[in-house]
């Protein structure tokens, strides 16, 4: 009877102590910089992240997205909150932060770019032709695109041409928490935020 109840004892111990053990390695989650994250980032896609940097700018549009720099002030990565979050204030604006969440991707190829004209002619924003320079050309709301979409297309499509995959990808972190580490007067050197800092 004994050896049964230490038996039973043993069996649930390591069961429980398993158990602990791949509950901490699912809940560990791995802290970078963003100059290691910008180097591979084919490697991080879709990883659960810790990523501190400088938020450089909150577009003023609807709080929806943010650039994160490092003390290089040429790498940035653009940062999406998640449904939870929903907006981003923009007093974050030269604070410092942690930002949790995964990187995502989208690959640009010739259909994706078909489709956001296509898109853009119907007066819906695609996520790849944003720009975040401040300003912003009302919701697309005609079915005229102007000089400056039409550019973008042209630019966008020379690169997939151009790109040796067949599709070129732009990286973002969604955020599911942005933690305030310290907040800054000012940013000393603030990078003028376009289309090509998205990527």
């Amino acid at each position: 009877m004994l050896k049964k109840v230490i038996g039973i004892f043993v069996i649930t111990s390591l069961l429980f102590s398993c158990g602990t053990k791949q509950k901490e390695t699912e809940n560990k989650i791995e802290e970078i910089s963003i100059e290691s994250l910008m180097a591979s980032i084919d490697n991080y896609i879709d990883k659960d992240l810790i990523v501190s940097g400088t938020v450089s700018h909150v577009c003023s549009h609807g709080g929806k997205r943010l650039f994160l720099i490092a003390e290089n002030p040429d790498i940035v990565i653009k940062v999406i909150p998640n449904d939870e979050i929903g907006v981003f204030s923009k007093d974050l604006e030269g604070s410092k932060v942690n930002v949790y969440g995964k990187v995502k991707e989208i690959r640009i190829d010739e259909a994706y770019i078909a489709e956001m004209e296509e898109e853009m002619r119907a007066g819906v924003e695609s996520e790849a032709a944003h720009t975040h320079d401040g300003t912003h050309d009302g919701e697309h709301k005609t079915a005229e695109l102007d000089s400056t979409q039409i550019e973008k297309i042209a630019e966008m499509r020379l690169e997939v041409t151009e790109s040796e995959k067949g599709y070129i990808s732009q990286y973002w972190i969604e955020a599911t928490k942005v933690e305030e580490i310290e907040s800054t007067e000012e940013i000393e050197t603030e990078p003028e935020v376009t289309e090509e800092t998205e990527k």
